[in-house]
């Protein structure tokens, strides 16, 4: 008698994916188990005398001005690019055959164009 066919690994691909192969959830607090038990205790010591930030008053206080002046002097920062940025734009989109000097943000008179001819700031030869 002939030998029985043992596996094949057909439909299986397309069985897996029906309802899509998902990744394995990540819970919120792994498990310690098995876990180096000084490093478990520390842990727990760090965690007990951690103070977070607005536990006392004067503290939290502290921290909500640090934060809104990074957060003002990063506004300061996005608003200084886009000034930079605007005249360039404008510049490339008025005149798009020409490559400008720049010198911070503003165009320098008589840039030289692509065809090797001065642009239209006025400036001759």
């Amino acid at each position: 008698m002939a030998k029985s066919k043992n596996h094949t690994a057909h439909n299986q691909s397309y069985k897996a994916h029906k309802n899509g192969i998902k990744k394995p959830k990540r819970h919120r607090q792994t498990s310690t188990k098995g876990m180096d038990p000084k490093f478990l205790r520390n842990q727990r010591y760090a965690r007990k005398h951690n103070k977070k930030a607005g536990e006392s008053g004067s503290e939290g206080e502290d921290f909500k001005v640090l934060l809104g002046s990074q957060i003002s002097s990063i506004a300061e920062a996005i608003h200084r690019k886009i000034q930079l940025s605007i005249p360039r734009l404008l510049y490339y989109v008025l005149t798009p055959n020409t490559k400008p000097l720049l010198n911070e943000g503003k165009l320098v008179e008589g840039a030289w164009s692509r065809n090797g001819e001065r642009n239209g700031f006025g400036v001759t030869g």
